[in-house]
């Protein structure tokens, strides 16, 4: 698993982070293009408001799904890689055979909880198409963090093409051909609800292909007692901790422009945060491979190896922000005016967006260089110290200056987070992995 990248000179590690950084920036780079053009079709079938209250329910399931999954997710991304270099294959299984079951049984949970949620907001008299789309979200929750949660499996086991298939590819191409296909049958037309119901079906699809490339991976669990557990259980939600603040540092402004200007605003300022979100991916690619290479590389205390690996990443990140980050700052009335006339009106949120988009790809994989080098309680802090500032600004800036002030603090927060990341890797972790480090091995 992991021995090939341990007992690897410099020339090998960069080689194993081109060819896994190759085959995930192809699928990132078709998945993200994938999913861009999704949204603009739901964007142009959908009216502003059910966009809206779409973009809203998907906030809130990406939010509860990161909980749900309650930090096994990027636990995997450590433990896995770790016990498959000491040869442990029955320990990788027993922690693949636990994190399912308590990942279902929370996720029931969380489900249960939206259908209360989506109950009382009926009795409230709340619009009736938004209280459908949350029960649709309700059903969607149990199989969306189980598709997270196995990708994160393959991801651990270096199989980084099978990991980004299902959801990245598959997914939103069955969304799209479901909508397609409802839009040409309902006579009712094409809702909020109906868009969640295709994301629940593609989201089944790419999950059983997730089920398949791994099959090997978690068949013939062997039962037998393991002493890591308890180790297992600490990290895994201390790093649920991590991520929960992560998701609510990009998140926040979705989830308090709705109650606060409606799901229609919120819908305009959706289309312009995804759109930014081209900005990094190729920094998300990079980071697919580089998780286990920077467990595994910290664990065998290779920091001169570890520097290189960052650098790189950070430095091939950076040729995509330059091209990108100024064609969409430029261009943004342009771009938004693809998802429809009304959307135009999100051009300097847009802007706002590109600019802390662009900063925390350049300062590099900082999140990933904490969790995965045993500093997460520290990451936990700083995160929770950027979520509750991500909060107040968003609380001041949405009531004065609506959509645009929720990019504003967004981006302000993003740059306080991967400003205060940065110095902890720095002191830390020892190493620099920002545009300006210098690889020394």
């Amino acid at each position: 698993m992991c021995g090939p990248i341990l007992d690897a000179d410099r020339r090998t590690i960069k080689d194993i982070l081109v060819r896994g950084a190759s085959a995930a920036f192809v699928f990132q780079v078709i998945g993200t293009g994938l999913a861009f053009v999704l949204q603009i079709v739901l964007a142009r079938i959908l009216t502003t408001q059910a966009f809206g209250d779409y973009a809203y329910a998907q906030t809130w399931l990406n939010f509860l799904g990161m909980t749900c999954v309650l930090g096994f997710d990027a636990a995997a991304l450590r433990f896995l890689p770790a016990l498959g270099a000491d040869g442990d294959q029955t320990g990788q299984r027993a922690y693949i055979s636990i994190a399912r079951r308590v990942v279902a049984i929370a996720s029931l949970a969380g489900a249960g909880g939206i259908t209360i949620a989506a109950w009382l907001m009926w009795q409230q008299q709340v619009r009736l198409d938004l209280v459908m789309v949350f029960g649709a979200t309700a059903l969607a929750l149990p199989v969306f963090t189980q598709m997270q949660l196995h990708t994160a499996f393959v991801q651990a086991h270096r199989k980084i093409a099978d990991s980004r298939f299902g959801p990245m590819v598959v997914r939103p191409i069955v969304t799209g051909l479901v909508a397609w296909f409802l839009v040409r049958t309902l006579d009712t037309g094409w809702t909020a609800a109906s868009a969640m119901m295709a994301n629940l079906l593609a989201s089944a699809v790419a999950f059983l292909l997730l089920l398949r490339v791994g099959k090997g991976l978690w068949t013939g669990v062997e039962q037998r007692q393991a002493p890591e557990v308890g180790e297992w259980g600490r990290v895994a939600l201390s790093l649920l901790v991590v991520g929960w603040f992560h998701r609510l540092l990009g998140q926040t402004d979705m989830m308090m422009l709705g109650p606060m200007v409606g799901t229609e605003l919120a819908g305009i300022y959706s289309a312009a945060s995804k759109t930014s979100l081209l900005v990094g991916f190729g920094l998300t690619a990079a980071n697919a491979i580089g998780a286990p290479v920077i467990s595994g590389l910290y664990a065998r205390g290779r920091i001169a190896e570890l520097q290189s690996a960052a650098t790189f990443i950070t430095r091939r990140v950076a040729v995509f922000v330059a091209i990108g980050a100024p064609l969409l700052f430029w261009g943004a009335g342009t771009v938004l005016w693809v998802f429809g006339d009304e959307f135009v009106s999100g051009a300097t949120a847009l802007q706002v967006l590109v600019v802390g988009q662009a900063f925390g790809a350049l300062v590099g994989p900082v999140g990933f260089l904490m969790t995965m080098t045993g500093q997460h309680v520290t990451a936990g802090y700083v995160m929770a110290a950027c979520a509750a500032l991500n909060l107040a600004l968003n609380w001041i800036l949405i009531g004065s200056f609506g959509i645009v002030g929720a990019a504003i603090a967004t981006a302000v927060t993003q740059a306080a987070w991967n400003g205060l990341m940065t110095w902890f890797v720095i002191r830390r972790v020892g190493i620099n992995p920002t545009i300006l480090s210098r690889d020394k091995t």
